[in-house]
């Protein structure tokens, strides 16, 4: 075994300062495993045939439950199996309480396992996070026929528990009416972790207001309306509540004066066929904007967006009157709605383009400016001013289009084109320049390679990536728009036309230049990764990807780096955190934590490794100032395998490795490595904790297997996957810091050593 041999090689070297090693698979079980279908650790509990059940509000997970015994998993006996002990089970897979009540279940009701129960009669209190805690705990303590038999096996339901006064929607539905949204269901109250439904008598339209608010449809967004009886279908349960005499303004049922579950009186609410039902409807308030029958729509590439105006009065949307209304008005309505200038400019549509409404008009005449932002803000803006009978036909409703517009000197490909050729995309069109809000194409006279590259970086395709080529003439067909520029005059390194030298609007000339078949088309092509020039000594992670954790950003791939213009990982031998550090460095992530990844993860480059055991210190920036750094100094059958290429993960926090700031509490391993013994993976390192901003060592008297399994589990090794052994010695070196830390008497199943 490793660890027996960890131990022989520190014997005898007796430290301070301790040493975790943490090791998967190959290794014989004894009481622990992998959690692999033929290996567990002793007291390991599964659920088995497992479900997951969801009702529109509460959610359920149960299954049968077994526990692990000497490398295998046997049922539980149902005789003494109690709430309790369905409380420990889901507490163990964090369904615990106050969120999660547990309900125990028992004759086979998640089918029947092929092994004789082993267990039974745990007497638990509920307090206990495993089975091993609790009183009765037992291996093979099966007594009489009953649980002998192996028909009476031990299940669990894990069910999402409510608060007191919670309130929630059952036969839940929503849809539109007159274009509004609407959301709407029977009303249910919790009381004793169950939902009944509410009696009717007395329920008034404040009463509804508060049930909205609680289910976050609230005022002023939003307007309460009581369902007619039955509408939301009823309950078979009997109502707890009834005239919760609410003023409105409160945020629960409960907060409310007459809130009193069991006050049910009479014989009309104890009936249950008078059950509350409400609707939440979307509001709206006076001077409020909307687009009415609104149509968006592509032409040319320019997007547009409009619809009938439409003001609300009264919680009800009106049509406006287009008398007096002008282009000022519509550019008002545009940028309300959220399609203002620059970027869209404002058109009055055609009379009756978007339909008519059936309510009466309410304004005309608004006289904007079109600098406002509502129409609320403009001089003549009055709602119910409609006068004459013009206006009061109904043939009369505005409507306004928001189009997409142009900046002077914009360009923009028109009729574009993609592909791929040998794995190579390129992405090309005809290139056309704004002008007044218009786009015209370019003359290719005096147009260069120049010239394209500044339009490439322009729409996104740069070098080095991209290269730029003009395209044949009439390959992306012509624009009826007559050309405005030509010779712009590039050097190659501006970013828009705008910056070249022989930028200038509207200066074409010449009959050549006014045919529209000499009209400029630019292809912008990838350059192949293997043509991207690089210099010795270079670092780039292949196979990059990158996650969100709890520690933060990550970031990680394959080590490579460039010797003779192309690029090759390298071996993992003799590679420490140090040297991970100075990677992320290289790469961008200068101050961000580096660790090593597991072996493979980012897969395996084709070619061999040129470089092992730079040596760095972990304050250098790049891998070729570290004074091990030789490229092509491979050596040995097991660089030269390939199969040990480095991988690197740089972390944005400093929760598990690295020399940056550290919060109190987080723990490293310095001087970290990894490797194999007998197939298995092996990772560890000295122990150090952090305090006021610097990481110390720890003292290794008083550390058990129990404390080396919390910091296992404290850097993602958790104790279900991996096993920890502590070790003593030198093997890690020694750091120059005093130890802070001795015995912290963990019991195991802690994630972090300040627990």
């Amino acid at each position: 075994m490793m660890a027996e041999e960890v131990y022989l090689f520190s014997v005898g070297l007796f430290s301070l300062v301790l040493f975790v090693q943490c090791g998967i698979d190959g290794i014989e079980p004894t009481s622990w495993t992998t959690s692999s279908t033929s290996y567990c650790y002793d007291g390991e509990v599964r659920l088995e045939n497992s479900t997951y059940l969801y009702d529109g509000r509460r959610s359920s997970y149960g299954g049968r439950v077994e526990v692990c015994y000497s490398g295998a998993f046997y049922p539980v006996c149902d005789d003494g199996w109690t709430y309790n002990e369905a409380t420990v089970v889901c507490k163990y897979f964090g369904y615990g309480l106050p969120y999660y009540r547990a309900v125990a279940t028992g004759g086979g009701e998640f089918g029947l396992s092929d092994n004789a129960p082993i267990f039974q009669n745990l007497m638990c209190n509920g307090s206990e996070y495993t089975f091993s805690d609790c009183r009765g705990y037992a291996p093979n303590n099966i007594v009489g026929d009953y649980c002998s038999s192996g028909n009476h096996q031990a299940g669990v339901y894990c069910i999402e528990a409510c608060s007191y006064g919670e309130v929630y929607f059952e036969n839940a539905t929503y849809g539109y009416t007159n274009d509004k949204y609407w959301y709407g269901g029977r009303v249910a109250v919790c009381y004793n972790d169950t939902y009944y439904p509410v009696c009717d008598e007395g329920w008034t339209e404040q009463d509804s207001a508060v049930v909205c608010s609680n289910v976050y449809y609230r005022a002023p967004y939003y307007r309460a309306q009581t369902s007619l009886p039955g509408e939301f279908g009823l309950s078979y349960k009997t109502p707890i509540l009834q005239q919760p005499m609410c003023s409105g303004s409160e945020y629960s049922l409960k907060d409310c004066q007459g809130y009193d579950p069991n006050n049910i009186a009479g014989d009309y609410c104890l009936s249950g066929s008078n059950q509350v039902g409400v609707m939440c409807i979307e509001a709206c308030y006076d001077g409020q904007i909307r687009f009415g029958d609104s149509i968006s729509s592509y032409d040319n590439d320019t997007y547009s967006y409009g619809g009938r105006v439409e003001v609300c009065s009264g919680d009800v949307y009106h049509p406006v009157c287009d008398e007096g209304w002008t282009d000022n008005d519509a550019t008002v309505v545009c940028r309300y709605i959220g399609y203002g200038p620059p970027y869209y400019r404002a058109e009055t549509a055609v009379n009756g383009e978007f339909g008519f409404s059936n309510e009466t008009l309410i304004l005309q005449t608004p006289m904007c400016n079109g600098s406002e932002y509502q129409l609320s803000a403009c001089e003549g803006f009055a709602l119910d001013n409609v006068m004459g009978n013009y206006c009061l036909s109904e043939s009369h409703q505005v409507g306004v289009v928001c189009i997409e517009a142009c900046y002077d000197g914009q360009i923009r490909f028109e009729n574009t084109n993609y592909s791929y050729v040998n794995g190579l995309y390129s992405y090309g069109g005809r290139v056309e320049v704004c002008s007044g809000d218009v786009y015209h194409p370019v003359c290719d006279e005096g147009w260069t390679e120049n010239d394209a590259t500044v339009v490439c970086r322009y729409i996104g395709y740069g070098a080095p990536y991209y290269r730029a080529e003009t395209a044949v003439n009439g390959e992306f067909g012509f624009s009826n728009e007559a050309p405005i520029l030509q010779t712009p005059m590039c050097n190659g390194s501006e970013y828009q036309l705008g910056a070249c030298e022989g930028f200038d609007l509207n200066n074409v000339m010449g009959d050549y230049c006014l045919s529209e078949s000499h009209q400029v088309g630019v292809v912008c092509i990838e350059v192949p990764t293997s043509t991207t020039p690089c210099k010795d000594g270079d670092t780039r992670l292949e196979d990059a990807t990158y996650n969100y954790t709890d520690r933060g950003y990550m970031y990680g791939g394959r080590v490579e780096v460039c010797y003779n213009g192309d690029y090759y990982p390298v071996c993992d031998e003799g590679w420490t955190q140090r040297d991970a550090l100075v990677v992320c460095n290289n790469v961008g992530y200068y101050g961000y934590t580096a660790e090593l990844s597991f072996p493979r993860e980012f897969g395996q480059s084709d070619t061999g490794p040129i470089l092992q055991n730079p040596m760095c210190s972990g304050s250098e920036y790049y891998l070729c100032d570290c004074p091990g750094f030789a490229l092509n100094n491979v050596a040995g059958d097991y660089c030269l395998s390939g199969e040990h290429q480095v991988g690197v993960w740089c972390i944005e926090d400093s929760t598990a490795t690295g020399t940056t700031s550290c919060y109190d509490g987080s723990v490293r391993l310095e001087n970290s490595t990894y490797g194999y013994y007998n197939g298995t993976y092996l990772y560890g390192g000295r122990v150090e904790i952090c305090y006021n901003q610097t990481f110390y060592p720890v003292c290794d008297q008083g550390w058990t297997d129990n404390d080396a399994a919390v910091t296992c589990s404290n850097l993602g090794y958790y104790y279900y996957y991996y096993r920890s052994e502590a070790a003593n010695g030198q093997e890690y070196g020694l750091s120059d810091e005093t130890p802070i830390l001795q015995a912290p008497m963990c019991s195991g199943t802690e994630y972090y050593l300040s627990e």
